[in-house]
């Protein structure tokens, strides 16, 4: 059973702060810590009529992909693996 304060802030979220509309695409994210609102908010989304997409962040990741020591550019040209080099897209656009 879900905690009635995750459910009531659940609601809070999609009906007024953000007032999701029938056939919007609703970006939901957070970490493992938040996945019990991370559901209920999709579940919300879901009886709206929106479309959800959810994004879930892990504890460690920002540190992953930022790790690399400094050097020079040219090095890091050369010596990068194709996923540094890769762009992710969803996460381009919501930078944007």
């Amino acid at each position: 059973m879900i905690d009635a304060r995750v459910r009531k802030l659940a609601q809070v979220l999609v009906h007024y702060s953000t007032a999701v509309k029938p056939g919007e695409k609703v970006l939901i994210g957070g970490s493992p810590a938040s996945e019990p609102l991370l559901r209920e908010v999709y579940r919300q989304v879901l009886q709206t009529g929106a479309h959800p997409i959810v994004r879930l962040r892990l504890s460690d990741q920002d540190f992953l992909s930022h790790s690399r020591p400094p050097a020079s550019e040219v090095a890091v040209r050369m010596t990068a693996p194709p996923h540094h080099q890769y762009v992710d897209a969803l996460a381009w656009f919501v930078s944007r």
